[in-house]
């Protein structure tokens, strides 16, 4: 069964990090998602408006968009989506749009418990698998 792996980043240079251990531990990134302010990932899509908007960037191989964000309930909507629990989806949405970066990977059991272990190496705070 799949899991997802969520946590909240104070940097950009933290999700550089982890998308970095996660390569080398050959655990996929194509069902990375990173929601967040000033995110921007390296590809063809990243928003100008990153600076200054809080936006939504999904990274795989079949959808590629970003999103800007009006209030706390539109970003607690999305990781709803996603599947997180609807008891932490405010708590996460808060900080998000405060300026934190929340990360979410979809990966089988056996990766979750690496994946979160990366995820607390690389600066995440709140790392939860669910």
């Amino acid at each position: 069964m799949d899991k997802t792996v969520i946590g909240l980043f104070q940097s950009q240079t933290q999700v550089n990090i982890l998308r970095d251990e996660l390569e080398n531990e050959g655990i996929p990134t194509d069902t990375l998602s990173v929601i967040g302010r000033k995110v921007k990932m390296e590809n063809k899509t990243s928003s100008p408006q990153a600076q200054t908007q809080a936006y939504r960037q999904v990274v795989s191989s079949e959808q590629l968009g970003s999103k800007s964000y009006n209030s706390v309930e539109e970003v607690s909507s999305d990781l709803a989506r996603y599947g997180i629990e609807e008891d932490q989806t405010s708590n996460y949405a808060n900080k998000i749009f405060e300026g934190g970066i929340g990360v979410m990977l979809r990966v089988n059991d056996d990766q979750a418990r690496i994946a979160s272990g990366r995820f607390r190496n690389a600066g995440a705070k709140y790392v939860k698998i669910q």
